[in-house]
């Protein structure tokens, strides 16, 4: 579940087992809700696992590109800003070490037909998703991998998901994007489709 899509009552049993690690005792309500508000705002492109994931690595001093964390209240929402920016430099340098490599040519030649091409693509992006801790590449051929989850019964994206698919969608648009390309100035079909793509993924492993 993204942090932007989340209520408060989502988020507080992370900020409760976030504590934990911290070795401090839970935020009161008052400070959960200041600190939610932070969270929502300011990086609510993240999942809410990705909370206890960042924290985690920072507190192993495996987070690159922290600094000045000895100098935040622990809990503050400057602590959490300073962790949760190197936490998103982190996983931008990852995509760029291991940028999405799409079903090679021979593959695609293996099968004769549009909707085994688009299992091809979907086979794909599920285990890209596996490898990159829950998150998407930023650019693939996200019509053909709907259209098989679509054609084959198995997308777990309805007509009530709507809503949440746009906002979903929005969020793309403030994203930092790789080399030199302009950012998006609004939504397209290719980010609906990536979207989707996010909540079926998001959806199947849940429910695993």
């Amino acid at each position: 579940m993204k942090i932007s899509t989340s209520i408060s009552e989502d988020l507080r049993p992370e900020l409760d087992r976030i504590a934990l690690y911290a070795g401090q005792e839970p935020l009161t309500p008052l400070e959960s809700a200041v600190v939610f508000d932070f969270l929502q705002t300011q990086f609510g492109g993240l999942q809410v696992g990705d909370l206890s994931e960042a924290v985690k690595m920072a507190m192993a001093e495996t987070l690159p590109a922290l600094d000045g964390l000895k100098y935040k209240r622990v809990l503050s929402v400057g602590w959490f800003g300073a962790i949760l920016s190197a936490y998103k430099k982190h996983k931008i340098e990852q995509n760029r070490r291991n940028p999405p490599i799409e079903p090679s040519t021979v593959s695609l030649q293996m099968t004769n037909s549009d909707e085994g091409r688009d299992q091809l693509f979907y086979d794909e992006l599920e285990k890209m998703y596996i490898k990159n801790g829950n998150e998407l590449p930023e650019t693939y051929a996200w019509k053909k991998a709907r259209r098989h989850a679509y054609n084959s019964g198995i997308l777990k994206v309805f007509e009530k998901d709507e809503t949440e698919c746009k906002e979903l969608a929005r969020g793309y648009l403030s994203k930092p994007r790789i080399g030199n390309i302009a950012p998006l100035k609004k939504v397209t079909k290719n980010e609906i489709d990536k979207a989707m793509m996010q909540l079926h993924f998001d959806r199947l492993y849940k429910e695993l």
